[in-house]
């Protein structure tokens, strides 16, 4: 991911060390790499934040890593959202699961496994958000939580049992598709100081179901996954004008299931003018560019 106009990072795996790390380039002096001893989930300017992705893979393969396997679990007040030092190289708890799970207790996390997942930092870098994962009898639960930079002012936005994929709007709001009690499953975009929820796109993406959403202005970006014909569809919804238009449909073949699927993932370009996709309509995993002005 771009941390900055001339640096990116990418995570690695120390094979000598047995563990996984993150390295920074810099595309001005590509012989100049900065190494650390800690994955990167999200980061922007100087801030970086990470995961155990130990805990991912031994709960949701799907997002974990596998070169390492998980010796043994981990204890949920040492566990949690951890803070990286780009500059010293080192990391520290910021927000643990059981300072989670006290936040927004239920009678199903009792004997549930808890993990977290989907770290988002706002644009601005002054908040960030993640989703709260637990199993409990075989049944999975999700909660929308967001805190400060610095883990403070942590607060639940939504615990309705499930909350799906999510993007920040703008640095005061969040869109998801989540299950409210009252209206079902939607997208919704929700206000983080008040916590109020409207839907989006009501009567016109209800039906689609879960998906990708992506904001760029007023412009909203969401895929599907594959219908009964294997074709996944990428749709452009306008938040003034709730005008929708398809931009294309994207075959996935049966191999490329559970584990190894490849949703679309739709990524703005920095202008708003293009979309980035992967997708495996070619027969193999690529990434896609998509002129959104023809």
């Amino acid at each position: 991911m771009w941390i900055s106009d001339t640096q990116f990072s990418y995570n690695s795996y120390n094979e000598k060390q047995k563990k996984y790390i993150s390295n920074i380039i810099d595309v001005n002096d590509l012989k100049r790499e900065q190494t650390l001893d800690y994955p990167i989930y999200d980061c922007i300017n100087n801030t970086a934040l990470t995961l155990s992705f130990e805990r991912l893979n031994n709960i949701m393969p799907d997002y974990g890593y596998r070169n390492n396997k998980l010796k043994s679990d981990f204890e949920y007040t040492e566990e949690g959202i951890f803070k990286i030092n780009l500059d010293e190289n080192t990391a520290k708890l910021l927000i643990s699961i059981k300072e989670v799970i006290n936040l927004h207790s239920k009678e199903t996390m009792l004997d549930a496994k808890h993990w977290f997942n989907h770290i988002m930092i706002s644009p601005l870098g002054n908040s960030f958000m993640f989703l709260h994962r637990w199993i409990n009898k075989g049944k999975k639960y999700d909660a929308l939580i967001t805190a400060n930079i610095d883990g403070t002012n942590i607060k639940c936005l939504a615990d309705d049992d499930m909350v799906s994929h999510c993007y920040w709007v703008n640095e005061n709001e969040i869109i998801s598709y989540m299950h409210d009690k009252e209206l079902g499953n939607k997208y919704y975009i929700i206000d983080l100081k008040t916590g109020h929820r409207k839907t989006v796109g009501k009567g016109i993406i209800d039906n689609f179901g879960d998906g990708h959403p992506i904001v760029f202005k007023d412009k909203l970006v969401f895929d599907t996954y594959p219908n009964r014909s294997r074709m996944k569809e990428l749709y452009f919804f306008d938040l003034k004008s709730e005008k929708l238009n398809k931009i294309g449909e994207f075959y996935e073949s049966l191999k490329y299931n559970e584990e190894t699927r490849c949703d679309l993932h739709p990524k703005f370009n920095y202008t708003g003018n293009s979309v980035f996709i992967d997708s495996v309509h070619e027969g193999n995993r690529n990434l896609y560019q998509i002129d959104l002005t023809k």
